[in-house]
């Protein structure tokens, strides 16, 4: 059987619309298009409604930044370029800023006696901090599920008992040619489930889909 390609979530790089492409290159989705995964598993996730009370709607993450404590101490798990670092200064002013990444980049902010820039991975350097330090921590690396269960694991106890953890990209990113999905949606929702003294207290509707969610340990 050959099907043509008439969607772009059938197109490879390597195919064009129309082109005719094998059954077998389909095998990974299901009949309505969309690549397979454990439908119970997603269907186990959901969040208690008790969880979801203090939950404020914001356009974006800049938004959710002016309601994150200031002046206080901060720090920012998955830099790349430096833009939120520069935001999170600007908006925060945060008295202690950590930027943590695999990979430090020259053009990041510098200001001695606020930024800290340390180079690794996220979830063992949070772990060098002493529990209860952070006023909040914000979250974007590299969302797969497994790095973002042990970054929640280690930060829920490096924040303050009224501090807040925040992560990006919180959708469920399904691409044909990723094989490294997204697991944010996942690892935050069971987090949840298995910690019900924490909820959601904010949430980034943007419209490009690459949210922001915040949970805090309800108070």
């Amino acid at each position: 059987m050959r099907i043509k390609i008439v969607s772009p979530i059938f197109q490879r790089p390597e195919r064009e619309f129309g082109e005719f492409v094998s059954q077998d290159e389909l095998v990974e989705f299901d009949d309505d298009g969309f690549r397979n995964f454990n439908w119970k598993e997603v269907d186990g996730l959901f969040i208690n409604d008790e969880q979801l009370e203090n939950c404020k709607v914001f356009s974006s993450r800049e938004k959710i930044l002016e309601v994150l404590p200031k002046n206080g101490v901060c720090a920012e798990l998955g830099v790349a370029n430096g833009d939120l670092s520069y935001q999170i200064l600007d908006i925060n002013k945060p008295k202690k800023l950590i930027l943590v990444d695999i990979v430090i980049q020259k053009e990041l902010p510098i200001e001695p006696d606020v930024v800290e820039s340390i180079e690794g991975d996220s979830a063992e350097v949070m772990n060098q901090f002493e529990d209860n330090y952070f006023d909040w921590i914000f979250i974007d690396t590299e969302h797969t599920e497994e790095q973002t269960d042990k970054e929640l694991q280690v930060c829920k106890n490096k924040i303050k008992h009224d501090g807040y953890i925040a992560l990006h990209d919180y959708i469920r990113y399904i691409r044909v040619d990723d094989k490294n999905n997204y697991g944010v949606v996942d690892s935050v929702n069971r987090f949840l489930k298995e910690h019900q003294d924490f909820e959601v207290v904010c949430l980034s509707l943007e419209p490009h889909m690459f949210n922001t969610i915040v949970l805090r340990r309800k108070q």
